[in-house]
């Protein structure tokens, strides 16, 4: 069905039997097996010579014009003025993004790689990385004890960093980024609760270790003054781009898309998920909603080899038990969260329930979900004044 001419599209199902078969392939045999009208018709569209060399190229020539023509006609059998069938604009743009979505499946390629392959890979990779060398696949957080557990962050895979309001995941979300950023590394940040000039005060507070406070209400120390103005000479040049206003699955695919073909991002984050929505998902209930738009982004994360920090909200449930530590089942809505998750770490920090407890300053990142390697708990130094996370055994050896 990919061919425009149903003779081309018998010959090739004729050619893949021949092939399965073993049988020598040529325009002779071919025809042979198709008949004379249809022969004589074959022979005349392939009049001219080729070369299997370039056999990719002219399949995905197939498949692209194969899209143009179902889109083509999707978007006829689509009127926009028919009051009736589509009652709002918004269901018309939900039918139009519905299709679309079918026809681009058609273009997300696969690729099957041989064993031979996959373990010279694998070997290579070890001995590339073996004495302390960092993977070329993976990128660490900046802080050691996170990293002591989970290696670092790697490409295509789905880190959750899950965590009750108030505890702090969009700050460490953020001092991961800075921290990746200053690598070379580009990231990619989706702001969907926060402004853009709102993120950047924190990502100047905490770069510049100022009072968050003092910021807002525009009374800086002398000392303050002199630390922003180093900030602002380090923020605007990294690689960290700000998305804002960008909450549907489809349009934050987009957003990756554009900008994975034009520069090297080599991490997104999205903060956060129970915001996002999928204009495919009417008729569904929240919690199953929720769960398809995290495999969505999982999706996203796979298909352009980037990392994807997905923040999300914890059930109220968990601060009615007297240990209000994060677990697996606390994830809001959605056990489908987890299943999407290649990593799930849950933030935690003791002063927010208990204001006298010795733990004053710290905060505990529950590595809840591993997919390969051990879960365990590190703990951060974390400067509420500032909103800025740090290696608390490097702090604790000073």
């Amino acid at each position: 069905e990919y061919f425009k001419n149903p003779i081309l599209g018998e010959a090739f199902t004729i050619i893949v039997n021949m092939h399965e078969e073993k049988r020598d392939i040529d325009l002779v045999t071919v025809s042979d097996v198709v008949g004379i009208k249809k022969a004589a018709l074959l022979a005349d569209v392939l009049n001219e010579t080729v070369t299997s060399a370039h056999a990719e190229e002219y399949a995905k020539i197939v498949r692209d014009y194969y899209v143009r023509r179902t889109l083509a006609g999707k978007m006829k059998s689509i009127n926009p003025l028919d009051e009736k069938k589509y009652p709002t604009p918004l269901d018309v743009i939900t039918q139009v993004e519905k299709e679309t979505k079918l026809a681009s499946a058609l273009l997300e390629e696969t690729e099957e790689v041989s064993l031979e392959t996959l373990v010279g890979e694998v070997y290579d990779e070890l001995y590339e990385t073996e004495g302390g060398k960092q993977s070329k696949d993976l990128i660490p957080t900046g802080f050691i004890d996170l990293d002591k557990i989970i290696l670092g962050i790697e490409k295509g895979e789905i880190i959750i960093i899950a965590g009750r309001p108030a505890m702090g995941k969009t700050s460490l979300a953020l001092n991961i980024s800075l921290n990746v950023a200053k690598k070379g590394v580009g990231v990619l940040i989706f702001s969907l609760e926060m402004s853009a000039k709102r993120l950047i005060a924190r990502l100047l507070c905490m770069e510049g270790r100022i009072d968050t406070n003092r910021f807002k209400e525009k009374n800086l120390y002398e000392e303050e003054h002199e630390r922003l103005a180093k900030a602002v000479g380090v923020i605007p040049n990294l690689p960290l781009k700000i998305v804002e206003k960008v909450n549907k699955t489809v349009d934050i695919r987009s957003v990756i898309a554009k900008h994975t073909a034009r520069e090297d991002i080599g991490l997104v984050v999205i903060d956060y998920l129970q915001l996002i929505r999928d204009q495919s998902a009417r008729g569904r209930s929240r919690a199953n909603e929720v769960g398809d738009i995290a495999k969505t982004v999982q999706a996203m994360a796979h298909y352009y080899n980037v990392p994807v920090i997905l923040l999300s909200q914890l059930r109220r449930e968990c601060e009615d038990r007297p240990n209000k530590r994060p677990r697996l089942t606390d994830l809001y809505e959605s056990g489908d969260i987890e299943a999407a998750a290649d990593k799930v770490l849950a933030l935690y920090r003791d002063e927010v329930y208990d204001a006298g407890t010795k733990d004053k300053g710290i905060a505990e990142i529950g590595v809840l979900k591993h997919r390969d390697g051990p879960t365990g708990m590190a703990k951060l130094a974390f400067f509420d004044y500032c909103t800025r996370f740090e290696n608390l055994a490097r702090l604790e050896s000073n």
